[in-house]
């Protein structure tokens, strides 16, 4: 690809030059990258340039996704919790019950690191007190599950049944069961026009 070609140019030459400029300029840089594609297939499939593969893979680092490694599952929870906490009104110290943990490393976090991080603050809305328990660990997970839309419905409907959902769920926290008691989650909003 033309970026490809571009890209191996700044390694090799170690010069750039402007758009629409005709003067080189000397550049000192340093390249960090990462993928989650097998370059090795993607160059046999000429999908990536050798030369550049090879100007690029100086030290390799090969981190295998997150549901081969559970045992970093805890140690990064406790990183999530404490950099978001504060932004949820919660502490930074996380509290994770045995149950909980357990029930985390079984997953398959499809979605690797950034997965784990997005439930951290799923939990963190979720959770009342400062110790996690599986159960609030099952209902952040099944909230996390993507939103099916049936084939008939339209995208007010779909919209509706998505508030209603969110409101239904601060209910089942609300120990004074004042959200959403009642009625419709848009009553006083007037939505839908």
């Amino acid at each position: 690809s033309p970026l490809q070609k571009k890209l191996l140019r700044v390694l090799q030459e170690k010069t750039i030059e402007r758009v629409g400029g005709r003067e080189t300029i000397p550049v000192d840089v340093r390249v960090i990258a990462a993928t989650s594609r097998d370059l090795e297939s993607a160059i046999k499939a000429q999908e990536f340039r050798s030369d550049l593969y090879f100007r690029l893979n100086v030290g390799l680092i090969t981190l295998p996704p997150l549901r081969e490694r559970p045992e970093d599952i805890e140690e990064l929870m406790e990183y999530f919790w404490e950099k978001h906490g504060p932004e949820f009104g919660c502490g930074t110290k996380l509290s994770l019950d045995d149950e909980a943990l357990a029930l985390l490393k079984r997953q398959t976090w499809p979605g690797n690191v950034r997965h784990l991080r997005n439930v951290v603050r799923k939990l963190l809305l979720l959770s009342r007190s400062f110790v996690v328990t599986a159960a609030i660990v099952e209902r952040a997970l099944a909230q996390m599950e993507p939103p099916q839309v049936a084939g008939n419905q339209t995208l007010q409907e779909f919209i509706r049944q998505m508030v209603e959902s969110a409101v239904r769920g601060e209910a089942d926290e609300d120990d004074h069961g004042t959200v959403g008691a009642g009625g419709s989650a848009f009553e006083g909003v007037g939505w839908p026009p």
